[in-house]
């Protein structure tokens, strides 16, 4: 039991690194979200800072950072570290390109 639970805050320690990309889930009144964030700070044992994506094409692996969606999350919502993305420039735009589809459901 002892065991199971270090596991756990080693995944919560790795999930609430600055700069780590990761799949947030959650539900606002009757609808389900799934979206794509970075973490920016922390903020406490239980609370952290993030900066939402939104998918740019419909094959769900291409995400923008939208600097004015700021907010603060608490640590259960995170439901998975995504793979650190590759960077992409299309113009002055910078894209991050996840190689798999992400199961986003961005409200």
């Amino acid at each position: 039991m002892k065991e199971a639970e270090e596991k756990r805050q080693s995944k919560d320690k790795k999930q609430k690194k600055p700069d780590n990309f990761n799949f947030i889930g959650g539900k606002r009144n009757t609808t389900s979200f799934r979206y794509v964030c970075a973490i920016e700070a922390i903020e406490g044992s239980d609370e952290v800072q993030v900066v939402g994506l939104k998918s740019m094409n419909d094959l769900k692996q291409d995400f923008s950072r939208i600097e004015y969606d700021k907010s603060f999350v608490k640590i259960d919502q995170i439901a998975g570290l995504l793979p650190v993305p590759m960077i992409k420039n299309k113009g002055t735009r910078i894209f991050y390109h996840f190689d798999k589809k992400i199961p986003v459901f961005e409200v």
